[in-house]
C-alpha cells in the first residue's frame, strides 16, 4: 500500500482526500495540519512516504516551500502534488490549481505510476455506495437498521450490518474509538436510509429528558441529514419538519448559553462542523438582536433562527462557508465550478425555501439577501438601504458571528471589535443593529 503524507488543515478536506486516496489508489494517508507537523511526521517515518500532498499555503504559511526546503536539507527525494496558485515553480512539485479531489486523485495516481486499470475498478466499485460519517450512527438510537451497512477495508467493502438485524452499538463504539470515520450504504438505500435517520433524531430530539450534549450532537446530525434530504428530494414536508426541530434546539441552546464564547466551545465539544458552528452563533446574535429592536418580536427571533439554520444549505463543505467576502471569494483556491456555487448560494438557498409553503413567511427574502445584494448573488461591497430590517440584522450578525470564530477567546477585544463594526456599518438601520448587539454580552 502506498504511503501519502497530506498537509491539510480542514477537517472535512482531510477526511474528503484521504477516503478517496485509499479508496481509488489504495493509499494510507498520514495527516499534518501544518508544514511543522508534517517535517516533525517525515523526522519520525522508519516506513517511507511515497508521496507528499499540500496546498501551497495554509494561512500566511507558505507550506510548498517549507517542504521543499526540508527535503533539500535532508537530501530526500520524495514527490509533492500542491495544490493553489503557486507563485513559483520548484524541482519535484507537481502543482494543481485549486482543490478538485479528483484532480488530485488524477495527478497522484500519475505520480504512484498506478494503473488506469486499476482506477477503473475501483471507480466502479465505489459508484455503488455512498459514504455516511459513523458519528451519524453512533449518535442515533435504533434498534434495527433498515438497510445494509458496509465498511471499506483491504480494497473491499465488507458488511457490518444486516438490514433488519439488531443495530450493534457496542461494534459502533469500537469502530468510532478506533479512529473509523466512514461507513457505507448502497446509494439506492440512502434515501430509505436517510428516513430511518430522520425519524430517530426527531424522536431523540423530542425526548424531554434528552441531555445537552446529546442535544447538540444531535442538531448538528439533524443539519447534515437535511441537506442530504434536500439532494435526494428537494425541500420535502419532511426536511422541514426536521430542520424546524434543530431549529427548536438551537433556540433553547442559545437562550440557556452565555456568553456567546460558552456558546461556541459547548458546540465545538459536540461537531466539528464550521457551517453548524457558524449557523448557531449567527442565530444566537441575531435572535438577541431582533429582542432589542423596537419593531422585533418572538416571531421575528424564531424565524432568524430558522434563517441561520438554512441561509448556506446549498455549500458543500466548510471552505466554501468561510468565504465572505467578492475578494475572499476571487483569490481562493476554488475550483470555477465551486466559485459559481458560492456565488450563487443565497440566491439557491431561497428558491428551495420558497419552494415549500410550510417554510416561515418572507424567510426566502432573507435569504436572499443575506450578502447584501437584492438579487442573491455574490457579496456587497457596500451598506444596501434597500435590504429588508430582518435581513440587515442578519448581515450584521454575520459579520460579528464570523469575528468571534476567528479570533481566539483570550485575544478578543470586544471594545475593538465594536469600534470596527460602527466604522463598517456607519449609517442608518445598520448603526441601530449594531447599536443593539452592544447590549450583549459578548
Amino acid at each position: 500500500m502506498y504511503k501519502v503524507l497530506l498537509v491539510e488543515s480542514d477537517s472535512d478536506f482531510q477526511k474528503l482526500f484521504s477516503l478517496n486516496l485509499n479508496a481509488y489508489i489504495g493509499a494510507h494517508t498520514v495527516q499534518s495540519q501544518s508544514s511543522e507537523d508534517a517535517i516533525l511526521s517525515l523526522d519520525n517515518d522508519e516506513e517511507g512516504i511515497d508521496l507528499i500532498i499540500c496546498r501551497y499555503k495554509l494561512g500566511e504559511e507558505i507550506v510548498t516551500q517549507e517542504i521543499v526546503d526540508y527535503l533539500n536539507d535532508s537530501m530526500q527525494i520524495i514527490p509533492v502534488l500542491s495544490m493553489g496558485d503557486m507563485q513559483q515553480e520548484y524541482q519535484g512539485v507537481t502543482a494543481i490549481n485549486g482543490n478538485d479531489w479528483k484532480e488530485v486523485i488524477r495527478e497522484s495516481a500519475k505520480i504512484l505510476e498506478v494503473t488506469s486499470k486499476k482506477m477503473m475498478e475501483h471507480n466502479e466499485s465505489l459508484d455503488q455506495f455512498f459514504a455516511i460519517p459513523i458519528e451519524n450512527l453512533a449518535s442515533v438510537d435504533t434498534e434495527v437498521c433498515d438497510v445494509d451497512v458496509f465498511i471499506y477495508e483491504s480494497d473491499n467493502f465488507d458488511q457490518i450490518i444486516e438490514k433488519g438485524e439488531p443495530f450493534p452499538f457496542i461494534l459502533i463504539e469500537e469502530m468510532t474509538g478506533s479512529g473509523i470515520e466512514l461507513l457505507y450504504v448502497k446509494k439506492n438505500d440512502r434515501l430509505k436510509f436517510i428516513n430511518q435517520m430522520t425519524a430517530n433524531i426527531l424522536m431523540a430530539l423530542r425526548d424531554p429528558n434528552i441531555s445537552e450534549d446529546k442535544e447538540i450532537t444531535l442538531s448538528g446530525v439533524a443539519f447534515d441529514t437535511v441537506r442530504d434530504m434536500l439532494e435526494l428530494s428537494g425541500m420535502t414536508d419532511v426536511a422541514i419538519e426536521l430542520a424546524n426541530e434543530s431549529v427548536n434546539s438551537m433556540v433553547k441552546l442559545v437562550n440557556q448559553t452565555d456568553p456567546l464564547f460558552a456558546l461556541l466551545e459547548k458546540i465545538k465539544k459536540n461537531t466539528g462542523s464550521y457551517l453548524y458552528q457558524h449557523s448557531v452563533l449567527i442565530a444566537a446574535i441575531a435572535h438577541h438582536i431582533v429582542l432589542k429592536m423596537d419593531w422585533g418580536s418572538q416571531e421575528h427571533a424564531n424565524k432568524i433562527c430558522f434563517i441561520a439554520m438554512f441561509h448556506d444549505i446549498c455549500l458543500e463543505n466548510d471552505e466554501q462557508a468561510k468565504i465572505n467576502s467578492q475578494i475572499a471569494l476571487s483569490r481562493s483556491d476554488l475550483s470555477p465550478r465551486d466559485k459559481k456555487l458560492v456565488e450563487q448560494h443565497a440566491l439557491k438557498a431561497s428558491m428551495l425555501i420558497k419552494a415549500n409553503p410550510k417554510a416561515p413567511y418572507g424567510a426566502d427574502s432573507i435569504i436572499l439577501q443575506h450578502h447584501g445584494k437584492l438579487n442573491g448573488i455574490g457579496f456587497s461591497n457596500e451598506l444596501n438601504s434597500s435590504l429588508s430590517q430582518l435581513a440587515i440584522v442578519f448581515v450584521v450578525a454575520e459579520d460579528y458571528c464570523e469575528r468571534i470564530i476567528s479570533i481566539e477567546p483570550e485575544f478578543f477585544k470586544r471594545e475593538n471589535v465594536m469600534n470596527a463594526m460602527k466604522r463598517k456599518f456607519h449609517k442608518g438601520m445598520y448603526l441601530k443593529v449594531v447599536e443593539a448587539l452592544e447590549t450583549m454580552g459578548l
